[in-house]
Formats: C-alpha cells, sequence, structure tokens
C-alpha cells in the first residue's frame, strides 16, 4: 500500500494524542536524543502556516539541506520549502514550506526512521474536513510528530503493551566509526546485537564484515514471502542469528533474537 497516500487513516490505531503546546519556541538544531517533553512546543504565527508549493519551481540541482529516505522516495529540505520526489520520478510531485516542519526536522533527524506526507480527501458522507494535508515525522522509539496543514500540531504516543524500555539503537557507522554512507547508515543495531557482532568478526574489517551481514539481511528480505515493513525476520549470518525489523526509510534495525519490541514480534 502506498503510504503517501491518503488512505493511511489506520496508522492512528494504537495510539494517544497529545495537543502540542503553543508557547515556547522550539529548539533549533540537531539533539543528541529525542527532544524532552515540552521541547518541540512552538509559536505558530500566520507566516510559519504551512502551504502547499508549486513542485515545478522547486530546483531539484540545489543542494538539499536535509534529505529523508524510504521506501518510496525521498523528502528534499531546500531553503525555500520540502520536495517530495517518487522513486522512478525526475521531478516531485508534492512540495509545501513550514518554518515550524524544518526546526522539528532539526530537532528530531537524528533519531528519524520515516516521514510520511498524507493526503485527506473527504469522503462524501463525512462532515466537512478542512485539513487537506499533513506530514507525519516517525521516530524509532514508535513516536510519531504529525503537523496538519491547518498549523495544528500532535504528538502521538504508542500504547506499549510491555514494561520494559525498547533496546537502545545506534547507527553502525557510529559504532564503528566508518563512512556514514548506505549500508553502514541504514543499519541501527542493539547494544547486545554489537557485542555479538563483534565477538565474531574475527580479523575482518569491520566495513567487510557489516557487508556480509547487509548481503544476508538483503538476501532473507528477499526469499521472505511472507516479509513486511514492521515485522520480525529472523537471519542467520557468519556473525551470528539475528532479528532484523526493516523500517519504511530503508533503514534495518538488528537486534538479539528475543530481545524484538514487541510491537514487531511475531516469535515468542
Amino acid at each position: 500500500m502506498n503510504r503517501f497516500a491518503g488512505d493511511e487513516f489506520g496508522i492512528t490505531r494504537g495510539y494517544s494524542f497529545s495537543i502540542m503546546l503553543k508557547d515556547s519556541p522550539l529548539r533549533r538544531g540537531p539533539l543528541p536524543k529525542p527532544p524532552k517533553k515540552g521541547a518541540l512546543n512552538q509559536n505558530h504565527s500566520k507566516k510559519q502556516k504551512m502551504k502547499k508549493l508549486d513542485p515545478n519551481l522547486i530546483n531539484m540541482q540545489q543542494k538539499a539541506i536535509g534529505v529523508v529516505h524510504n521506501s518510496h522516495g525521498t523528502l528534499y529540505y531546500f531553503e525555500e520549502g520540502f520536495a517530495y520526489l517518487p522513486k522512478g520520478m525526475t521531478r516531485p510531485t508534492f512540495a509545501f514550506e513550514s518554518e515550524f516542519c524544518e526546526n522539528l526536522l532539526d530537532s528530531i533527524k537524528r533519531e528519524l526512521l520515516d516521514v510520511q506526507i498524507l493526503t485527506i480527501v473527504r469522503e462524501e458522507m463525512s462532515e466537512e474536513i478542512e485539513t487537506d494535508f499533513e506530514i507525519r515525522f516517525v521516530l524509532r522509539t514508535g513516536v510519531i510528530f504529525m503537523v496538519t496543514s491547518g498549523n495544528d500540531a500532535y504528538r502521538m504516543h504508542p500504547l506499549v503493551d510491555e514494561p520494559n524500555e525498547d533496546p537502545k539503537l545506534s547507527i553502525a557507522s557510529d559504532v564503528w566509526g566508518i563512512a556514514h554512507d548506505p549500508p553502514y547508515d541504514q543499519m541501527i543495531i542493539s547494544d547486545d546485537a554489537i557485542d555479538r557482532i563483534c565477538e565474531n568478526f574475527g580479523e575482518m574489517e569491520p566495513s567487510r564484515a557489516l557487508r556480509h551481514l547487509w548481503s544476508d539481511i538483503q538476501s532473507a528480505i528477499e526469499n521472505s514471502p511472507y516479509h513486511d515493513v514492521h515485522i520480525e525476520l529472523s537471519v542467520e549470518s557468519s556473525t551470528g542469528f539475528f532479528s532484523i525489523v526493516e523500517h519504511l526509510c530503508g533503514r534495518v534495525a538488528i537486534y538479539l533474537p528475543g530481545e524484538v519490541p514487541q510491537r514487531f514480534r511475531v516469535f515468542e
């Protein structure tokens, strides 16, 4: 299912909502951890209101300030706004400007898993809906920050059944100090899985060992007839046995079997 289409209303099921307060400025700049409660408040003025732009006016040859990939395309952040470019296309199909989204993306980009753009179409039998599109920023923690074109902002929290926190995940390129390029920046790994991988490196360079692991992960994904994003999948590799969860942005979370968060788990 195309997750940038207007039929993805089911994503809010199982989430609690909190309206983001509007009485303090949003902190700019990257944060090493997700912002603390209240750090994403923003004073919404009229000039900050989200609005659509003509995607044909976006110069795609300029250097982007930020780029977010997912399974369906790429969201680019330029000086004049955001532009979404679907896979296989040469021109963006959707563009918008939002100072609030700029600041929000700066604050959460290290924890960002996915960005979803939803257009909202009113059904004939329903009441009038003023909001015609919204942007959702999905974090590794499961929290979703949602900003509507009506300039309302919400924080959605998953209703988690298990009391334990999810395992901490680190980016492979940061752990081993290697190039922040694919596939290393697409591999996010739990602390226990990092220890297992290190135990089995042997004399192999980390970058080479990780490429072998990435190849095994891609092979498992391609050869599993039932695999889907956000679903646990077992992987047997020369660096050990792992459970992985593929996310829409293209990143793959790597866990030891048994430590996969419950919402992704298929094996008990």
